[in-house]
């Protein structure tokens, strides 16, 4: 019996101002394209006929508080009232630490929700009403540590925001570097909403380690690159959290973010699909949700679009939208999908974990010149590691936003750079930043030059440095090509205007002097000599 056989509602709270407004978005638009989706497609298929997702969702800002998002979702479990109907489902909140309070009052009115939080802290407590498709915290930094690790990597410093999932993060990562034989050269903790790490960033820098581990949120990578920059820390590697899609690059540029690894859950070049073809591949749900919200998925977006693939087929194989069939239903769950395989972890399972994924395996991707690609696990790979990364210096060369022959020259009004030519007279090659002047003996004639051109021979850089034109030479002169000063013509010779190499004296003629301009310039060789 289903107290509404043709409607299927899920809701919750979930952040669409504050710290997570970004987390939100994209957990909203994966849960929408999903549920958009199967709406499209007639909905669920159940004994009783066929059953509609009720859209739009019912998502309630929590404004990124976890008190107030407790407040809001027991109010919205609570089918007495008025402003509330009540949920079959709740998706949880954006960050572990608000997905706890929301799992506490979840369980307490045996809702299932489906939680966007990786910390194990969610899933230890014995809860059998939370799910999640995340591979827990403490693998996330997996498979990069040891991809560093046999490219020579021996050295490690971490650093973790005070909050349940980048403790875990870090200190997961902590052991997987010990396990494999790395000196952790430091170990640091900071407070939450910290946008200042220079502090932090000075003191790592005096353990010159060959990898920093940062463990954080999107904001706090973003700080901390600023910072490692202005200071000049230059690890072979960065291997930080939220740093695997384009909003890490929008924030700090394709410049500071070359070079970046980051952990993900998931990414389109993944050779994985579904085997109904709902979404298709990896790649087909890229597409889809890019055509449907106009920018790229994150993998908050693959991972809350895998947990609603999970729940329709959950309910399907529970024929009900009896909270208890279905939770045995998703225990006993082994989908393969465009996320990759969907098996979540019951009562009593080894790792001591309920709910998520625990030996689904990690990813690690790199930013190079503002792309972004898989270098870790191997056979998941499709690009090879650039270790050690770059300076910040080089990648200002690298990466320099403007062609040679011109500089960047402010910003225009949708944001990107503008550039604006070198003048006549000076130039810019990749080796520099800035517009230079033509050196001696060299020139631009216009606008825009990558290099200067040599003075042609019988003449000379009108001026200095940022010569423009090059000027005759003189009689009595040398002036090979890039000559920036004449030299004076050879005893025993005349260098008439315009001429590349020194005339003889006439036979029986001499100059004892330098400076010879013409062949009257040469003098009779006394009698009795020649």
């Amino acid at each position: 019996q289903f107290a509404r056989a043709c409607e299927v509602r899920l809701g919750g709270a979930l952040a669409a101002t504050g710290k997570y407004t970004s987390y939100g978005e994209q957990v909203r638009n994966g849960w929408t394209l999903w549920a958009e989706r199967l709406n499209e497609q007639g909905g669920l298929n159940l004994p009783s006929g066929r059953c509609t997702i009720a859209m739009p969702l019912d998502l309630r800002d929590d404004q990124s508080s976890a008190a107030l998002s407790s407040e809001i979702l027991e109010a919205m479990l609570n089918v007495s009232s008025a402003e509330y109907a009540g949920l079959d489902f709740v998706l949880g909140p954006a960050s572990s630490g608000i997905t706890l309070g929301n799992s506490i009052v979840a369980e307490r009115h045996q809702r299932i929700l489906f939680s966007t939080g990786a910390s194990e802290t969610l899933y230890n407590r014995g809860n059998e009403y939370i799910f999640s498709s995340l591979t827990p915290g403490n693998k996330y930094m997996s498979s990069g540590l040891e991809l560093l690790r046999s490219r020579g990597a021996e050295t490690v410093v971490f650093a973790h925001e005070a909050k349940s999932f980048s403790a875990s993060v870090c200190r997961g990562a902590n052991a997987t570097a010990v396990e494999l034989g790395m000196r952790v050269a430091g170990y640091y903790e900071y407070e939450p909403g910290k946008t200042n790490f220079a502090d932090l960033v000075y003191q790592i820098k005096a353990l010159d380690a060959d990898v920093y581990v940062g463990c954080g949120h999107l904001n706090d990578v973003t700080y901390l690159i600023g910072n490692a920059n202005v200071l000049n820390v230059n690890p072979s590697a960065l291997l930080v959290t939220h740093a695997s899609d384009q909003r890490i690059i929008q924030n700090v540029g394709i410049q500071n973010s070359h070079g970046l690894l980051s952990p993900t859950q998931w990414d389109k070049s993944l050779e994985v699909q579904d085997d109904d073809g709902f979404f298709g591949s990896a790649q087909d749900f890229f597409d889809l949700y890019q055509a449907r919200f106009g920018a790229p998925p994150a993998y908050q977006a693959a991972y809350s679009a895998a947990m609603g693939y999970s729940l329709q087929k959950a309910i399907e194989s529970a024929g009900s939208l009896d909270t208890e069939a279905v939770k045995a239903a998703l225990w006993n769950l082994s989908l393969k999908s465009f996320y990759g395989l969907l098996e979540y972890s019951a009562p009593g399972d080894a790792s001591g974990l309920v709910g998520t994924q625990p030996r689904r395996p990690m990813v690690t991707t790199q930013i190079l010149n503002g792309s972004i690609g898989v270098v870790a696990p191997a056979e998941a790979a499709t690009i090879s590691l650039d270790y050690p990364m770059p300076t910040w210096a080089e990648k200002a060369l690298l990466l320099y936003p403007c062609a040679q022959g011109s500089v960047e020259d402010g910003f225009a009004a949708d944001g990107s750079v503008q550039c604006r030519a070198c003048d006549a007279g000076r130039y810019r090659d990749r080796f520099v930043l800035s517009c230079s002047p033509c050196p001696p003996g060299r020139f631009a004639d216009s606008p825009g030059a990558a290099m200067c051109q040599k003075c042609p021979p019988t003449t000379k850089s009108a001026n200095q440095s940022a010569s423009r034109s090059c000027a005759q030479c003189p009689a009595g002169t040398l002036c090979p090509s890039g000559t920036s000063e004449p030299l004076p013509c050879p005893l025993g010779h005349f260098c008439p205007v315009g001429r590349e190499l020194p005339a003889p004296c006439p036979n029986g003629t001499k100059r004892s002097e330098e400076g010879g301009r013409a062949p009257e310039d040469c003098v009779r060789c006394a009698p009795g000599s020649y």
